[in-house]
């Protein structure tokens, strides 16, 4: 079976937020073919604002998922445009301290857009707005050499356990955590698929395990980590704590891999109910009465 489906670390983030009834925008770019055509579609069908996604010369870039009968998945990627002649429309970007600033790990994939990104960080914390990153395995990677100096004061950092032992060397996800946290995040999420997650927090008295969602029949993970960022920023954008945040997030991520893409599973509040009140779990139910309330 083939399938054509819009995707993308950020974009699959987005989307999961705004099904949580968060207004979000994308920042992105796309190329002038029917896919980035197919791509905005699809963010706009699903909430968010493409005001900020601009249509460049070229293909737009697109991955090759293979998925195997236990819906893990291997990824082949493609990235074509040409971005050096956007960077002066990003950095025009009005933030103020209600908002928050998210960026993927894979925006650091060059130098273009690593100087994009860099500089909408720095003018999120100027603004007093939030910001984060979900780090890609090629930041972490980097993260010595060229990353460090962006994570002091960072407010939320979501690395997986491979990606967290590459920027520290510690195996043990709290050790990398509490290394993490001594750089300058303000709060650490480590993520381990079924496993749950870890919270580190400056405030916290110690570390928080949160555990996922069981699925007896995943059909696909891709997305999962991005759906979890989505639910646990919309949780904290609500107003809701971290440890509720983060069962808001294993939620969402646990829908995205009952169903085949990157965010054709992410649930609106509706199903988050029908979810909370299938798995009898009456922390998530608070949440969401809090969220929505």
């Amino acid at each position: 079976m083939f399938r054509i489906l819009a995707g993308g670390s950020a974009a699959n983030c987005a989307v999961s937020c705004a099904r949580l009834g968060v207004k979000v925008k994308q920042l992105g770019v796309i190329g002038d073919d029917s896919f980035g055509e197919f791509l905005v579609d699809d963010l706009r069908t699903s909430g968010v604002s493409t005001e900020l996604v601009r249509q460049v010369p070229g293909a737009s870039a697109f991955a090759i998922i293979i998925v195997d009968a236990n819906g893990e998945r291997t990824m082949l990627s493609h990235r074509d445009i040409v971005t050096s002649d956007i960077v002066r429309g990003f950095s025009e970007v009005r933030l103020n301290a209600n908002d928050h600033m998210h960026v993927s790990g894979y925006a650091f994939q060059t130098d273009c857009t690593s100087q994009i990104a860099n500089k909408l960080l720095a003018e999120a914390r100027k603004a007093g707005a939030a910001t984060s990153i979900d780090p890609s395995f090629q930041f972490a990677c980097n993260y010595h050499e060229s990353h460090q100096s962006l994570i002091n004061e960072l407010d939320y950092l979501f690395p997986n356990e491979d990606e967290a032992y590459q920027m520290t060397g510690d195996s043990l996800a709290q050790d990398a955590a509490a290394k993490l946290l001594d750089s300058g995040v303000k709060c650490v999420i480590v993520t381990g698929g079924r496993l749950g997650c870890l919270i580190a927090n400056a405030t916290l008295a110690e570390f928080v395990k949160v555990p996922a969602y069981e699925v007896s029949h995943p059909v696909d993970t891709t997305g999962a980590g991005d759906g979890f960022v989505g639910g646990f920023l919309a949780a904290r954008m609500k107003g809701i704590d971290l440890e509720l945040a983060a069962r808001v997030g294993h939620a969402v991520a646990a829908n995205v891999i009952m169903d085949v893409g990157g965010h054709v599973g992410s649930p609106n509040v509706s199903k988050m109910q029908q979810f909370a009140e299938e798995h009898e779990d009456p922390k998530l139910l608070q949440a969401l009465v809090q969220m929505y309330s």
